[in-house]
């Protein structure tokens, strides 16, 4: 998954924190974090493939949304994708 042209162009209007870790768990890691009225969330990528897709809602003080994908999962990225951007939108 590429960041800049699969995550970027849907984060207009978005505070957005970019950083990058080495070494860790599943390689290095790629991080966004992403605030939206109420909801903050993150989406990581980590060079050996793995990708994990978090939203916390601090209105209602609950995490709705808590996803790590295998590499084997990659399939899988594009719909948890559009369920992450879909969950960031709404409003509770």
């Amino acid at each position: 998954m590429n960041i800049d042209n699969e995550v970027m162009p849907w984060l207009d209007g978005y505070s957005i924190v970019r950083s990058s870790f080495t070494g860790g768990e599943f390689g290095d890691l790629e991080r966004l974090e992403i605030e939206a009225d109420s909801k903050m969330g993150t989406i990581e990528l980590w060079s050996e493939g793995w990708v994990s897709f978090d939203i916390f809602n601090l209105t209602i003080e609950e995490q709705t949304l808590n996803r790590l994908l295998s590499p084997d999962e990659a399939e899988l990225i594009p719909n948890i994708l559009r369920e992450f951007f879909a969950e960031m939108i709404v409003s509770t």
